[in-house]
């Protein structure tokens, strides 16, 4: 669609040799309906010593002022414009990227999108006084963009969609103002930066920890040196009233805190320890500089008897060249974020030269009250705690540690912490998503063939719960839904799962749980004592934006009355529904970008400081320290009655962790939140897209596709699972049973001569039958050539290959429970078969056919042991009796 003012380009030509112009894209409002794009044409505007900036005014309607949301795209000529090109150059020049965008929660104005106001008009939200700024307006600096010597195109883009409930021209993205402006003086988007291009694995070794020389100084911070290039490291502690004391990487401690702070260093063969002590606390810090990475536990202790202490605790690194390092928080790499909260991902990544380094939270208390930050002025990144909180003569030991990787690439740092923290665990899948009344319209048999066809093995069952057939504005929550109200719905997902289990016995039926809402007929007076409350003491809660009735925000802990309520609700869903398990929402109880706290329940290690004099405001709870032993209390009872768990978002906690439960992040939204789950499952929900493109687009994202629907064309999902992962890259995934790749490369597992069955997806998802040669010599490594949007999964099979001489080629893999088969060329070697779905039974024999000869062949030790001669693809196949 094109919008166009013929005299645009005559305009420009009389006003180009004016010191500044401005010339208005549109005359009236224009509104784009979702999922649209509209563009807009200039002409050539100028470049040199000039600044061009892009001034675009808009807003999502809606019936009324309701936040905002990532909703639109821009692209100039072709290039996507960004909040930042750089971390030192940043493209919104009229306002911060991030500040508040409702009360008391700042957040950024660009993410998979620039954000906008749910509004009517273009005043309503001009009234609000927590914006700053007009929330409407971004002016950007487009200069480096421009095309100077011919037209331009200004593409705009609504990514919202229409929901229920909606009506035109709500969701529409309306343009009240579309401006490019020019002013002289160069802009800064037009100096060089370097190009850091992202790291694509095609079937390389990980790069794994590189080598080091720790150095713990006398200021107490340390130093580290990779390669050639020397990295230090310093900490802040604050003070009440107003200050801070440091350690630094000096050979000298820093003179600028209390008077009494003087760091004392002894030096051990590993490290060594800091101690220092001041008026208020005091630090025992203990560095230990492993082969792997350099650990850090930072124990402080309130020194008053009688009054709690709140502390900042900050630590960063030095950056000399910040846009010659590349920076990512919590994985994301937008050089636009400088300040990020993400527990399940709470780490920063510097890529520089041939190495990188992996800064890390590793304790409970500090991932889920850290910041992630990176400045240019100065030239720092790292990580902090503004909430941590002391009581009496308490103690509390922040733990923290730093990667040292041989490569640059973010997921070798990933893998390393992966393997360190027991991430690894199996998955299994795949997952479908299901509403009850779909499922019992459905005949058995058509239900059979479409989750056989899949490979499904887990049903997930929508929510919040939301009955049709009744109403469909009426939601359901927490103890709720074992309302009388739901009684029919309970009976329906009953029967639905009884349908589901007859069509695919076997399969696992998990049915909606969310305990950080709650909708219980009497709860707000039944469970007061574990509301979620603002400072006020209100009780939090969420209309939907008008979609759905009200629902109230809660705390379950395992000893208020909302924990225990849910904990016998989960016997409910098992006994009442017949559910094999949960599907649990909301599992870590967060919100997003900022901590998720209660006023009138305290945590014990969390409080608001006052920026200003760093004294305690008010002791808080953060719901996923106050929730963690609900949580697994509920997965502990689960499972001893031989239930599932499944949960939504990754975990925030060492012990969540460890409980193996699979998680999924939810991909759809945007091309980021996939990195919240990077030391998790690597489960990736792809909501209500059908194309084989969101399967390709969750691979991308180093995620495994959680399917919902039943109805896709393509193929491949039955082919995903079980996988347990060794390696994680974007685009490939290095699992145990099988390797996923979209990349054209070599692929096997390092120092094993395992053959592989070959499957290939084409750009629609479907099996090609295209095969791809499997070399073994010193390991096995399959040759792949893809296409865009092709897929390839390599089923390692219990079969292995030692070549008598050099190397041997094989082709055309079979395998199946009754035969296999395969072609080779080679100088002779020896095929070992172990017992798989091709089962190896000892006094069993099976027949071997070579070429033309066929003979028996018996199991010795649990193994199949067969010669193979030399020759040019010689023809191989053993059959079962």
């Amino acid at each position: 669609m094109h919008h166009r003012a013929v005299f645009l380009a005559a305009l420009w030509m009389l006003i180009s040799d004016v010191s500044a112009a401005e010339l208005s894209i549109i005359a009236d409002e224009v509104s784009i309906p979702p999922q649209q794009t509209q563009s807009f044409e200039f002409g050539n505007v100028p470049q040199q010593d000039t600044t061009v900036l892009l001034e675009v005014t808009a807003r999502l309607h809606f019936r009324g002022l309701a936040g905002s949301n990532f909703f639109m795209k821009l692209a100039l000529n072709g290039r996507e414009i960004r909040a930042a090109r750089s971390r030192r150059v940043v493209r919104l020049v009229n306002k911060p990227v991030v500040s508040p965008v409702a009360p008391g929660l700042p957040a950024s104005w660009c993410g998979a999108a620039w954000r906008l106001v749910y509004a009517p008009d273009f005043e309503v939200g001009r009234k609000a006084p927590y914006y700053e700024g007009d929330p409407y307006t971004f002016v950007l600096d487009v200069t480096d963009l421009v095309n100077p010597a011919a037209e331009n195109r200004l593409e705009v883009t609504n990514t919202a969609r229409r929901l229920t409930g909606w009506s035109e021209p709500e969701g529409n993205l309306v343009l009240g103002k579309l401006t490019v402006r020019t002013q002289p003086g160069k802009s800064p988007t037009m100096q060089e930066t370097a190009v850091l291009e992202p790291v694509v694995n095609t079937g390389q070794p990980a790069a794994g920890p590189a080598a080091y020389r720790g150095e713990l100084l006398a200021g107490g911070g340390f130093t580290m040196e990779v390669g050639a290039r020397r990295w230090e490291f310093a900490s802040a502690f604050s003070f009440p009233e107003a200050g801070l004391n440091r350690l630094v990487p000096a050979a000298e401690p820093n003179g600028g805190g209390q008077p009494d702070w003087r760091p004392r260093v002894q030096p051990e063969d590993d490290g060594g320890q800091v101690l220092a002590e001041g008026p208020h606390y005091c630090l025992k810090r203990r560095v230990r500089f492993t082969p792997r990475n350099v650990e850090v536990a930072d124990s402080l202790t309130n020194l008053s008897r009688e009054a709690p202490l709140g502390l900042l605790v900050r630590h960063e690194v030095g950056i000399d060249e910040p846009d010659e390092v590349a920076v990512r928080l919590a994985g994301n790499p937008d050089p636009a974020l400088t300040d990020y909260y993400s527990p399940p991902n709470p780490s920063v990544h510097l890529a520089a030269g041939d190495h990188a380094l992996g800064l890390l939270c590793e304790d409970d208390v500090f991932r889920n009250q850290a910041r992630l930050f990176c400045t240019a002025e100065p030239s720092v990144a790292g990580l902090r705690t503004e909430m941590l909180f002391l009581p009496p003569g308490g103690t509390y030991t922040l733990r923290w540690s730093v990667y040292p990787v041989a490569g640059r690439g973010y997921f070798d740092f990933v893998n390393l912490v992966r393997d360190d923290w027991g991430s690894n665990v199996t998955v299994d899948g795949a997952w479908t998503f299901f509403s009850a009344d779909a499922i019992l319209a459905l005949p058995t048999e058509m239900i059979r063939e479409k989750l056989e066809r899949l490979g499904i093995r887990y049903a997930c069952s929508w929510g919040g719960w939301v009955d049709p057939k009744q109403d469909r504005t009426r939601i359901g929550f927490g103890a709720g839904v074992m309302d009388d109200y739901w009684s029919d719905y309970r009976r329906r997902l009953r029967e639905a799962a009884a349908r589901l289990r007859e069509a695919a016995p076997g399969i696992k039926v998990l049915v909606y749980y969310d305990s950080q809402r709650d909708t219980s007929e009497g709860g707000v007076e039944q469970f007061r004592d574990s509301w979620l409350t603002d400072a006020k003491g209100n009780q939090l809660f969420t209309d939907w934006g008008g979609r759905f009735s009200r629902t109230w925000s809660v705390v379950a802990t395992l000893d208020n009355a909302f924990g225990q309520a849910m904990l016998s609700i989960a016997d409910r869903y098992l006994d009442e529904i017949g559910a094999d398990g949960l599907y649990w929402d909301e599992m870590e109880c967060v919100a997003y970008g900022t901590p998720l706290i209660t006023y009138n329940a305290a945590d014990g290690y969390s409080c608001l400081l006052d920026p200003e004099t760093y004294t305690i405001r008010h002791p808080i709870g953060v719901t996923t320290l106050l929730g963690e032993a609900h949580r697994l209390a509920v997965i502990e009872r689960v499972r001893k009655r031989g239930g599932t768990v499944m949960g939504n978002g990754p975990p925030n906690t060492r012990a969540m962790l460890t409980t193996g439960v699979p998680r999924m992040v939810e991909v759809q939204h945007n091309d980021y939140w996939c990195y919240e789950g990077n030391f998790g499952t690597p489960l990736g929900y792809m909501s209500s897209g059908l194309g084989f493109d969101n399967i390709t687009r969750g691979i991308c994202q180093a995620s495994l596709p959680v399917g919902t629907r039943l109805e896709y064309e393509h193929e491949i999902s039955r082919y995903l699972f079980p996988f347990t992962p060794i390696e994680i890259y974007q685009g490939y995934l290095l699992g145990k049973e099988r390797i996923i790749t979209l990349h054209s490369g070599s692929y096997g597992w390092p120092g094993q001569r395992c053959l592989v069955a070959v499957h290939h997806f084409d750009h629609q998802g479907k099996h090609s039958g295209t095969d791809y040669p499997t070399v073994i010599g010193e390991d096995a490594r399959t040759h792949v050539a893809l296409n865009e949007e092709e897929a390839v999964v390599l089923e390692r099979l219990p079969v292995t290959l030692e070549p008598a001489v050099g190397e041997a080629r094989v082709t055309g893999v079979r395998y199946s429970g009754e035969e296999f088969s395969f072609h080779i060329t080679s100088e002779g070697g020896t095929l070992r078969i172990d017992s798989g779905p091709f089962a190896v039974q000892p006094g069993t024999n099976y027949t071997v056919e070579i070429g033309s000869t066929v003979r028996p062949i018996s199991v010795t030790n649990g193994t199949l042991i067969l010669p193979i001669p030399a020759g040019k693809n010689v023809a191989v196949r053993v059959c079962a009796p």
